[in-house]
C-alpha cells in the first residue's frame, strides 16, 4: 500500500510505523515519483511546507508527523 494511501488512517505509533514503512518501499519502487530525492532537498521540503503551511501544531500527532515526511516528499 502506498504511504499516501495510509495517511488518513494513521492515528497511534503502529499506525505510523506502517506508514515510515511503506513510505521507504514508495522511495525504493518509485524513486521517479519523488521531488526530493536527496537528504538534503527533502529536508529543505520539510522545512518550508512546515514554514508555509504553517500547520505544525506545538502538540504534533503522528499524522502530523506523517504529513511532514510526505511534504518532504513531495513539496516544492
Amino acid at each position: 500500500m502506498r504511504p499516501e494511501e495510509l495517511f488518513e488512517s494513521i492515528s497511534s505509533r503502529e499506525d505510523f510505523m506502517r506508514f515510515l514503512e511503506a513510505l521507504i518501499a514508495d522511495y525504493g519502487n518509485s524513486t521517479d515519483e519523488w521531488e526530493n530525492t536527496s537528504i538534503e532537498h527533502f529536508l529543505e521540503a520539510m522545512h518550508a511546507w512546515a514554514t508555509d503551511a504553517q500547520r505544525l501544531r506545538d502538540d504534533p500527532s503522528w499524522r502530523d508527523f506523517a504529513h511532514l515526511l510526505l511534504a518532504g516528499k513531495r513539496y516544492e
